[in-house]
């Protein structure tokens, strides 16, 4: 009987044991996972691209540039030549493009205007031998203005003199041009330069500027520019379509009760307008400033919670959840635990077939058949990936990093689809994350 109660009892302590060891195990692999996720965070390549079955297959293809070309029956294989010129190629010569030009005219030194062997002077040809190259120039220089006056010849009240006016300032009486302040604030705000660095360079062109003065035009500029920005604001939230995002950005200006100087910097890219406000917080109350009640229209954004308090809030609008975001799950799962990457490799394949199918429908929008056609195999290819999650789900043996995902999807499904119902929206938010001047010459029109 006491043998029988010691069985028993050990067969409990080995059951407990081995759920004690199983929940170890679990851990051990969820933190595994973890590393695995940041050590490519922290040092993987940054590129997204996963290689599914199929792009192996076209790489190689790429890769061997081998084309099959079927002609009476027979299959031939040509390998076309490869890019790039070929070894021993002199090239097409240097292209110059069009710019403004400048003549610097070169003059034959005095010692070789003499024959060497005679010494008789050479005549002149009137030939030249031209060449270009591109040059940069950058000068500061003190601009005079001359300003005409005229005077009164009669004998009538009022002023006898009249001057001619100089063009306006966006500082009245500053010493500097307004030339010279939009060439400031590009240089700080577009390209990033540091305020004592720029002074730096002002140095070596000759000019010694205090901080302080360029600081205090700063101040005199916003209360200028301030106008313009509440009228983009305002263009900006009439509008219909947004693509939003926030970033953290550290601005080292003291708040009461905040520690840290972590900021945030919002995004609010419309049609017409990219407009950004930075903020102490990361709330929902941010945007739901910026759009207020009366606001109706599409929000492109990701999944961070204040977007959803947003559309809560205000009924009006309407949330198309980032598909890249999405495809960032699976590619994350593949990375945390190399198990699961054939998993996330078919599902990749499977959003990349999404994007190839909705580019066909953006490229079939001017014929109605063709687009009726490929709205419906859209449709159709969304209702087979809905069923797959679910049928994923039902799975016992799913893994936890895989439930998990596939749980979001779910859940989050009708805002992930929104750009089905709306042909203008796109399926990612990548223009909040590129939300740049295209060209850079557009910023410096200004001056």
């Amino acid at each position: 009987m006491e043998k029988e109660n010691d069985i028993i009892y050990l067969t409990g302590k080995i059951e407990q044991l081995q759920k004690y060891l199983d929940s170890l195990n679990e851990e051990n692999e969820r933190l595994t996972a973890r590393i695995n996720k940041l050590n490519h965070a922290l040092f993987g390549t940054s590129s997204e691209r996963v290689d599914t079955p199929t792009s192996k297959k076209e790489d190689s293809r790429k890769t061997t540039g081998d084309c099959d070309i079927t002609c009476n029956g027979k299959t031939t294989v040509i390998t076309p030549k490869k890019r790039g010129g070929k070894l021993g190629h002199k090239g097409h010569g240097r292209k110059i493009p069009e710019l403004p030009e400048v003549e610097a005219l070169h003059e034959i030194p005095e010692d070789q205007l003499l024959c060497p062997c005679c010494g008789l002077p050479l005549k002149d040809t009137c030939l030249t031998e031209d060449s270009y190259e591109i040059d940069y120039e950058v000068r500061i220089v003190r601009k005079k203005h001359i300003r005409k006056r005229a005077v009164r010849v009669c004998n009538c009240p009022g002023q006898r003199f009249v001057t001619a006016p100089k063009d306006p300032q966006v500082i009245p009486k500053s010493k500097f041009s307004n030339n010279f302040w939009a060439y400031l604030l590009i240089a700080k705000y577009f390209f990033q330069i540091p305020l004592h660095r720029l002074n730096t360079m002002l140095l070596m062109h000759g000019l010694s500027v205090s901080e302080g003065t360029l600081t205090g035009g700063f101040k005199l500029l916003l209360q200028t520019l301030l106008p313009l920005y509440n009228l983009l604001a305002e263009i900006n939230r009439s509008e219909q379509h947004w693509h939003v995002d926030e970033t953290s950005w550290m601005s080292y200006v003291p708040v009461e009760d905040k520690k840290g100087h972590n900021w945030w910097m919002w995004v609010f890219v419309s049609h017409k307008t990219a407009l950004f406000i930075l903020d102490e917080h990361r709330s929902s109350q941010v945007p739901y400033a910026h759009f207020g009640q009366q606001a109706n229209g599409i929000l492109n954004c990701d999944r961070y919670s204040a977007y959803n308090k947003l559309t809560n809030l205000n009924g009006g609008l309407i949330k198309a959840l980032c598909w890249a975001h999405f495809r960032r799950d699976f590619i994350d799962v593949g990375k945390s635990l190399p198990s699961l990457k054939f998993w996330s490799d078919e599902w990749v394949e499977f959003i990349g077939y999404i994007y190839k199918l909705n580019n066909d429908r953006l490229d079939a929008q001017d014929d109605h058949l063709s687009f009726a056609r490929a709205q419906l195999k859209l449709e159709f290819a969304l209702e087979d990936m809905a069923q797959k999650c679910t049928d994923e789900l039902k799975s016992a043996n799913l893994h936890s990093l895989q439930r998990k995902v596939l749980e979001s999807a779910q859940k989050n499904w009708d805002e992930l689809t929104t750009f089905v119902h709306y042909v203008h929206v796109p399926m990612d938010n990548n223009l909040a994350l590129s939300s740049t001047l295209e060209n850079p010459q557009d910023c410096m029109k200004v001056a």
